[in-house]
């Protein structure tokens, strides 16, 4: 084994020890300073040598962070992760982590550095990227901005554009005025911080990322095993949640309304399952005699771009039982004419052939052309029905809530109802019963204080047998329980 030195250079001290290289028979020195004390370098000196006896001494290297990300880690990692986990990985890379530590080389990467990024992010604001999907050129936003502070009509501006404006020769006054809407609804901030739980979400990717970096003999470990990201909130932040009647008051006005997504807001709320699964539900699944329906597929999005997956993370089918008033809506639902003028059919077509038509998904909700509803869009739909309802129904508005807010409102009114865990555990696709223990604990406590009450209501006929002694029970004839 090698033997090293330690010394000192102006104020701080170095080691220096020869690593034999037997591939190509040349010996070179590695020196390192900027120790403190003596005692510091004599240990880093141990470490070193004890690196190279038992083969875990990586050679420094200039790859940089950024390099091993971008070229090596991510595009490894497709063949790992799902694509909607791969594009949330790079995303959160692209625009968090990478522009502050990528230009640092992997074996100078610390823990500190990894500190730092995370008291950054939960303390100081920086800029929210701009939507990358948008349907006009980047002209006509600007047009519209300038003109809507000019307190020109929606009209003219829709005029203004199909005249001067390649590219906008269809536009409208309503696509405008939408345009203006979703303009307000994201709100004028450029600006935000992120939240504890998005850091720790940072970091295990970050984490995820040198570990296999260390795998790969770039790194002698994963530093981020060493860095202190922001502890975890000891309580779920409190949900917003619609009760019974208010779900089924904005059911019925949607239907009033002749909303065009009553139907299957309706069975997002019955149905008690994840957007994506609601969205990618065929005729064919649906066992209209026995009340159930197959759960198979599931739609989603990546990078803004439609993609349709087997259902849950294993891809098994998930079936549900449907309530006789799901099934009658379904049923007329089912009997609407179809986009070419015929009937929807429940006849077998295989949904991956590349040679079928968009009319022939069979899809039970679905765009106007027959294809699959965009799930982002779906969402936002949503909330802008709430904002419209509460405009029509200012003495009785509801919160406005996530889509998902409709399954966790029906595992909140299914346990409230008396339903066991182990039901809703089943009906949710959890994969045990705690994991929907610990989601529903705002459910699981009252019911337990239910519970208490009905045995005590069992065990104690009357509490006033319980009073403090200093006061004068009522007479009764039943025994008086005492301590002892």
């Amino acid at each position: 084994m090698p033997q090293g030195t330690v010394g000192k250079r102006g104020s701080s001290w170095y080691f220096a020890h020869r690593i034999d290289q037997p591939s190509t028979g040349l010996r070179r020195q590695k020196w390192q300073g900027g120790f403190a004390t003596k005692v510091e370098a004599e240990r880093a000196l141990r470490a070193s040598l004890t690196q190279l006896e038992t083969g875990t001494w990586v050679e420094p290297s200039k790859l940089r962070y950024i390099d091993y990300v971008e070229k090596m880690w991510l595009p490894a990692l497709t063949l790992q992760v799902e694509s909607s986990t791969h594009e949330s990985y790079a995303r959160n890379m692209r625009v968090h982590v990478l522009p502050a530590i990528g230009g640092i080389r992997m074996q100078k990467l610390t823990p500190n550095h990894l500190n730092d990024l995370y008291r950054k992010l939960l303390d100081q604001p920086e800029p929210i990227p701009g939507p990358k999907n948008r349907r006009h050129p980047a002209q006509v936003y600007a047009i519209i901005e300038q003109r809507r502070a000019e307190d020109w009509s929606y009209a003219a501006i829709a005029a203004e554009l199909r005249s001067n404006v390649p590219g906008a020769k269809t536009i409208t006054k309503d696509a405008v005025a939408r345009i203006v809407a979703r303009s307000k609804e994201r709100g004028t901030e450029d600006e935000r911080t992120l939240g504890i739980r998005t850091v720790r979400y940072i970091h295990t990717i970050i984490s995820k990322s040198l570990k296999d970096a260390a795998k790969l003999g770039l790194l002698n470990q994963n530093v981020a095993a060493n860095a202190s990201p922001p502890r975890a909130p000891k309580t779920r932040p409190e949900r917003k949640l619609w009760t019974g009647e208010q779900t089924r008051l904005f059911l019925e006005w949607c239907r009033a309304t002749d909303h065009q997504h009553a139907d299957a807001f309706t069975f997002v709320a019955t149905s008690g399952d994840r957007r994506g699964a609601n969205l990618g539900l065929r005729w064919r699944d649906i066992d209209f005699k026995d009340g159930a329906a197959k759960l198979i597929l599931s739609v989603t999005s990546v990078a803004h771009q439609i993609v349709v997956k087997p259902y849950g993370k294993t891809g098994n089918i998930h079936e549900i039982v449907l309530d006789p008033m799901t099934l009658a809506m379904l049923t007329a639902r089912r009997v609407l004419p179809r986009f070419d003028g015929d009937i929807h059919t429940c006849e077998s077509i295989d949904p991956n052939c590349e040679q079928m038509g968009e009319h022939d998904r069979d899809l039970v909700f679905s765009r106007p052309d027959g294809n699959y509803l965009h799930p982002e869009r779906f969402s936002k739909e949503f909330q802008r029905a709430q904002i419209r309802y509460n405009a029509e129904h200012p003495d009785e508005v509801i919160p406005v809530i996530g889509l998902h807010g409709l399954r966790h409102g029906w595992a909140t009114l299914a346990l409230e109802a008396g339903i066991p865990m182990k039901v809703v555990q089943d009906r949710l696709n959890h994969s045990s019963e705690r994991i929907t223990a610990d989601i529903y604990t705002h459910v699981r406590r009252p019911l337990q204080s239910d519970a208490a009450h009905r045995v005590a209501d069992l065990l104690i006929p009357n509490p006033a047998y319980y009073q403090a002694p200093n006061q004068k029970a009522e007479p009764s004839h039943a025994p008086r329980w005492t301590n002892g």
